[in-house]
C-alpha cells in the first residue's frame, strides 16, 4: 500500500470521521473517498457525452412544451 503524506487540518478531519464511525480506519475512509470519486467522475463522463450528443443532434422541432412531457414520460417508466 502506498504511503500517502496529508496536512495536520486534513488529519484531524479524518480521525474526526473515524471517531465519528463513518470509517473503520484511515485506509477505510480514503479507499471510500476515492471509490466515490471515481463514481462521480463516471456520471461527469456520462453528462458530458449526453451533452455533446444533444449538441451534435442540431436544433429540434419539438416544442419546449413537448420536450417537457417526453421526459417526464420518461422519468415515469
Amino acid at each position: 500500500m502506498a504511503s500517502v503524506t496529508v496536512s495536520a487540518e486534513d488529519e484531524a478531519w479524518i480521525a474526526a470521521q473515524v471517531r465519528a464511525g463513518r470509517a473503520r480506519d484511515a485506509a477505510s475512509l480514503i479507499s471510500a473517498l476515492m471509490e466515490r470519486e471515481r463514481a462521480d467522475a463516471a456520471k461527469l463522463a456520462t453528462l458530458r457525452a449526453m451533452v455533446e450528443e444533444g449538441r451534435q443532434s442540431g436544433i429540434s422541432s419539438r416544442t419546449i412544451d413537448d420536450i417537457f412531457a417526453g421526459a417526464m414520460a420518461k422519468a415515469g417508466a
